[in-house]
């Protein structure tokens, strides 16, 4: 046998102890109503002046409340149980992500600038195109106009 095992019962449960009969009281024969008066009329009454205090109860006082930690302790934000931690191989890897997009966005705001300039650039071209295409017009129709009235004089 090992150290620690249990030992047998040894006490048989089977033989009950014999106790003497109780006492008869005076008054308290067959009438189960309990109190009927007379020998406790002499004592003086009681009336309690406040109400009975609301206190916990014993089996509540005996308890210890114990904090069990979570095996994954993750916070969650408003019940969406989505983790409020990230990995930090997973933030790492979202602000590389971040600065690319930026410098992405940095040079698409370049070239957006620069082909304004371009656009403004043959906008001023194409309006003194215009402006000389006006002149030679405008010289032409005094060209023919001076032909015209010689011929007719």
């Amino acid at each position: 046998m090992g150290l620690f095992s249990k030992k047998s019962d040894k006490i048989n449960k089977s033989i009950e102890p014999t106790l003497p009969r109780l006492p008869d009281f005076p008054g308290s024969g067959s009438d189960s109503s309990g109190y009927n008066g007379g020998v406790f009329d002499n004592f003086p009454s009681y009336t309690p002046s406040f109400s009975t205090a609301n206190l916990p109860s014993e089996h509540l006082l005996g308890e210890k409340k114990s904090y069990v930690p979570q095996k994954n302790a993750k916070m969650y934000m408003n019940g969406n149980e989505k983790p409020l931690f990230v990995k930090i191989e997973n933030y790492k890897d979202a602000i590389k992500m971040l600065e690319r997009m930026k410098e992405e966005l940095r040079k698409t705001d370049d070239i957006l600038i620069k082909l304004n300039e371009i656009r403004s650039n043959e906008e001023r071209e194409l309006e003194t195109w215009h402006s000389e295409v006006r002149k030679l017009k405008d010289r032409l129709l005094e060209i023919d106009k001076k032909l015209f009235e010689s011929e007719e004089a």
